[in-house]
């Protein structure tokens, strides 16, 4: 506990006072003003500030694993998974993309932060989230694509991939409660459905071996 609370005040310097970010934390609130503090201020291509979305992430997760009870509780109850939702919502196309990068940088080895990710990920496939996001479904459908491409996009560079990163793509194309192959972008185009065919094979190959 101690040492994820150090790591949340180290990650959190320059954004955020980290009493206030744990104080929102322990009332199950969203942080305020948190939105405003992603945003780029060096006047580059990007509208937002990597190294901050990169920081956030790492600093909520901290934050769930030094004061849930429950470790493995990724649900509309952990006020983390809530702020992730918040975030999904506030950010546009770009900024959700290096959010979700940002998760998936820590799908490794099997350890508290890989759990805590790749139970977060799978979140958000769950028929019973379908409208978690005040954006409605066309917003989630939006998350869900958003989250194949970054795994996918992982899956297809240069081997060994992160144990994190299988399981979760092997429990996401199994688990039929996810209806992955049923989503409207996997059967957009006959391209689209073929690499994802073929991603499938790659992970069940990898996982007999």
């Amino acid at each position: 506990g101690d040492v994820y609370k150090r790591q949340v005040m180290d990650s959190l310097k320059g954004l955020i006072e980290p009493e206030v970010f744990l104080k929102a934390y322990r009332e199950k609130s969203v942080v305020p003003g948190l939105l405003s503090k992603l945003k780029a201020t060096d006047g580059g291509r990007s509208p937002w500030n990597i190294h901050a979305i990169n920081a956030i992430t790492l600093a909520i997760s901290n934050a769930s694993l030094t004061l849930s009870n429950e470790e493995h509780d990724v649900s509309i109850e952990n006020p983390a998974v809530r702020q992730f939702i918040e975030l999904c919502d506030g950010l546009d196309d770009e900024g959700r993309y290096y959010l979700l990068n940002a998760c998936a940088n820590h799908l490794r080895c099997p350890n508290s932060h890989t759990n805590f990710f790749g139970h977060l990920l799978l979140f958000f496939f769950k028929v019973e989230n379908q409208r978690f996001t005040r954006l409605g479904e066309t917003g989630a459908e939006a998350t869900r694509e958003q989250v194949t491409r970054v795994l996918a996009e992982r899956l297809t560079a240069v081997r060994p991939h992160p144990w994190g990163l299988l399981v979760v793509l092997l429990e996401l194309v199994d688990n039929q409660q996810y209806h992955f192959n049923q989503r409207p972008f996997i059967n957009c185009s006959p391209e689209v459905a073929s690499t994802i065919k073929e991603l499938q094979a790659s992970i069940i190959r990898q996982q007999v071996k």
